[in-house]
Formats: C-alpha cells, sequence, structure tokens
C-alpha cells in the first residue's frame, strides 16, 4: 500500500493498493483483487475477482491446468454451485458475481474465459460465477481441486479449501 500526495496541491491525495490479500493453502494460494472485496458484506454485495495459483507453477506458467470449483455454504457444507474450468495458464482466475434478482433464487451462470492471449506465452482471462452468492450474511467456502494437468487426469485430485468470510 502506497500512500501519496502533491506537495503543490496538499489536498490531492490518495491510495494505491499494489497486489491484493493472499490466503494460503496447502497446494495452492487464492489471491484477492479488489479493494474492501473480502470480507464481504451483504449489505452491499459487489464482485470480487479470485486467482488460483498452485504452489508449484513457475513464471510465465507453461503448463494447462483442469480445476473442479465447488462453491458450498460454508456454515451448512451444502454445495451451491460446481463447474470444471480448463484453464491454459495453469492459473485460475475466477470471478465471483453476486446476482440480485433474488436471494431465494438457486440459478448460477458461468462463462468465460474473456480472452486468449495471442502473446508468445499461453494466456487466458478470467471466468465468471453469477448468481445468488456474496449475499447471504454467513460465509462461503471454495472447494478447488486440480482434476488435469496439459489434459492428463490427476488420481487423486489436488486441492484446498478456502473461506471467504463476512464482515
Amino acid at each position: 500500500m502506497y500512500h501519496y500526495y502533491d506537495t503543490f496541491n496538499p489536498p490531492a491525495q490518495g491510495t494505491i493498493n499494489v497486489g491484493g490479500a493472499i490466503e494460503e493453502g496447502k497446494n495452492m494460494n487464492m489471491m484477492i483483487g479488489g479493494d474492501n472485496a473480502i470480507p464481504f458484506s451483504s449489505s452491499r454485495p459487489q464482485g470480487v475477482v479470485l486467482s488460483f495459483v498452485p504452489k508449484t507453477v513457475t513464471f510465465p506458467p507453461d503448463i494447462a491446468l483442469t480445476y473442479n470449483v465447488s462453491l458450498l455454504n460454508s456454515s451448512t457444507g451444502k454445495v451451491l454451485f460446481s463447474d470444471r474450468y480448463d484453464d491454459s495458464d495453469g492459473v485460475l482466475d475466477l470471478e465471483l458475481v453476486p446476482s440480485h434478482a433474488g436471494k431465494n433464487a438457486s440459478h448460477f451462470i458461468t462463462c468465460g474465459p474473456d480472452f486468449i492471449g495471442q502473446e508468445a506465452v499461453n494466456n487466458d482471462g478470467t471466468f465468471h460465477i453469477k448468481g445468488p452468492v456474496l449475499i447471504e450474511n454467513s460465509p462461503y467456502a471454495l472447494d478447488v481441486q486440480i482434476t488435469a494437468k496439459d489434459n492428463k487426469e490427476i488420481s487423486p485430485p489436488v486441492g484446498d479449501q478456502f473461506i471467504l468470510p463476512n464482515s
């Protein structure tokens, strides 16, 4: 976090956050993007971008990984949503987007990735999960499993579970 100000105009000041919070897991880290995104507040739902970085990935990443992501209500353990994501750069970028269609809805939409890079290294954009997430006043959990590497199944899958705490 960097604080700055203008010496010629002292009221012109601000803060720049470089990077975001990191939750460490046994097999991967979850990087949290966005200002004041976690802990989340159900009274002001907003999206959050999460990046899952396996601890064995080198930079720039040169492997394709398949992830299975399950969103759970961590109080009840109930699976709210689960899907599979093929990620060409080895780092899964995932945006959770709260749906304002109603708290009782159970419909989720997933899409992405946003783009496929034309650079010399593989790069893809962010996958999105839109639905009734981050709108209830209880913590959510994300169970993230790597199920394949370069299109070859991994048995057993490697993964971690991360809690998204509420304020």
